[in-house]
């Protein structure tokens, strides 16, 4: 497109749209975090969702979307808070003030 025909206006529009866009994001991870909603949640409801608008249209949803999302939880790494403390080399053990 030239710029001659690039207006103001339509200069304005795009700006506008991509910000409307960047804040709509910014917002719904605030509002997960201000109502306590896990990530994890959206993300296998929105899976959910596409899944059967595309089941409707007769795909199949795992061929397409692959399998839903899994929540994998960490295992905890530290199971000897003694040990911990004294693996790392040229720290001193704390000791409990009384």
């Amino acid at each position: 497109m030239c710029m001659g025909c690039y207006t103001a206006a339509e200069a304005a529009v795009v700006q506008g749209a991509t910000g409307v866009m960047l804040l709509r994001g910014g917002a719904t991870r605030l509002m997960e975090r201000l109502t306590g909603r896990d990530p994890f949640e959206r993300r296998y409801a929105a899976h959910r969702a596409n899944a059967e608008f595309l089941a409707g249209m007769g795909l199949d949803p795992d061929r397409v979307l692959g399998p839903p999302p899994e929540r994998t939880l960490a295992p905890a790494t530290v199971t000897d808070p003694v040990g911990a403390r004294t693996a790392v080399t040229g720290l001193a053990t704390a000791q409990a003030v009384v």
